[in-house]
């Protein structure tokens, strides 16, 4: 039987449908390459209002844009295109509860608005409302465990929203 599983896998045809299986297997999951996305020059310097080096999702979107090599500019520069952020605000919904009454499955949600300017203060896209979410299950009798699942989750949020941005 392996003889013969050899011996197909070494035809000519087969050698050469392989990798179209394969990469049809790979699309069809939805597998994207990442670092696709080409900036336009006009917003490869760009400045952040308001400017909040301390909030968690800015600087997170700040890291992302310096990725594409984009350069973030100080809130006092004229001419340039700007991203308005609000501030995100997070909330969490019980979906399922246990035995004791404990949450057993609860969906955690992100939500902010953006707009953008370009270097004339003409409104280029915006403002609009990103919002992603995500549901977990929480094991009620390992509380630690529930609190690194929502740090787990958190982060999920805000690659996933960056993304969407």
């Amino acid at each position: 039987m392996q003889k013969l599983l050899i011996s197909i896998l070494k035809t000519p045809l087969t050698t050469k449908l392989m990798p179209v299986l394969f990469l049809s297997i790979l699309l069809g999951c939805g597998f994207h390459l990442r670092g696709s996305i080409v900036i336009p020059e006009e917003l490869k310097t760009i400045k952040i209002t308001p400017y909040n080096p301390n909030e968690e999702l800015q600087r997170k979107i700040i890291r992302a844009l310096k990725r594409y090599k984009v350069t973030i500019a100080p809130m006092s520069a004229k001419k340039i295109a700007t991203l308005e952020l609000s501030e995100p605000t997070f909330s969490e919904q019980v979906l399922a509860l246990g035995k004791n009454n404990q949450p057993e499955r609860i969906k955690m949600q992100i939500s902010f608005f953006y707009t953008l300017y370009d270097n004339d203060g003409k409104l280029l896209q915006g403002p609009a409302n990103i919002i992603s979410s995500k549901d977990f299950s929480v094991n009620p009798l390992n509380i630690l465990s529930a609190d690194s699942e929502r740090r787990i989750v958190k982060e999920d949020l805000f690659q996933d929203s960056i993304a969407k941005l």
